[in-house]
């Protein structure tokens, strides 16, 4: 059964939970999609929902009482990866039921099911033969990303800031070519074994 994360009234993180959502199917207009979610992003913004602070707008040298009233956006929730479950019979896009997409709204990710614009998605490349390129790959982020890259058997270039941390990945992930993040030599480095470049670039410096 379909479920959303419910923020409390009182606007504490600790109390926040998961419920089950009564709502009926809704009727998909003509680019809409319905998608099963798989994984949610957990950006600041979204503590700052939770908590009723966003937007946050406050005029200098005035009171708290003289502060301008907004409506507070307390839905949390932006980007996520899911399943396409069921596509509006009038869509003129060619996605398809069972497509991995990968999205972004400015509410609702936080439930199992969304239906969304498809304008706001695209597919996800299911290729196993791409070469992906992660900076900072010894950060939590970057060997996130290589132990999926192995998974799906994606070849794996990686940076990283010290000699340790590249022998780090050298010895533990078994990357055959860890280059220096702190400059522009790996720009060099990768042309040497790939003039063409890599497919896929993940930077979360």
């Amino acid at each position: 059964k379909p479920f959303r994360l419910c923020v409390p009234q009182s606007r504490f993180l600790s109390p926040l939970t998961w419920i089950e959502e009564d709502s009926e199917k809704e009727l998909l207009s003509s680019d809409m999609v319905e998608v099963r979610i798989h994984c949610v992003g957990i950006n600041f913004r979204d503590v700052l929902k939770s908590r009723g602070l966003y937007p946050y707008i406050r005029t200098f040298a005035q009171s708290d009482d003289e502060q301008p009233k907004v409506n507070r956006d307390t839905e949390p929730g932006s980007d996520f990866v899911g399943t396409i479950v069921r596509i509006s019979p009038t869509i003129t896009t060619d996605f398809q039921v069972g497509d991995h997409v990968v999205g972004t709204t400015s509410l609702r990710a936080y439930h199992s099911h969304i239906m969304i614009s498809s304008q706001l998605i695209i597919r996800i490349p299911t290729q196993s033969d791409q070469t992906v390129l992660i900076h900072a790959a010894a950060g939590a982020a970057g060997q996130w990303c290589i132990q999926y890259c192995q998974y799906i058997d994606a070849r794996v270039i990686a940076t990283a800031g010290t000699e340790e941390k590249r022998r780090f990945l050298r010895e533990h992930y078994g990357i055959e070519h860890a280059f220096n993040s702190r400059d522009t030599s790996f720009v060099n480095n990768i042309r040497e074994i790939l003039p063409q470049g890599v497919d896929v670039i993940v930077n979360s410096l």
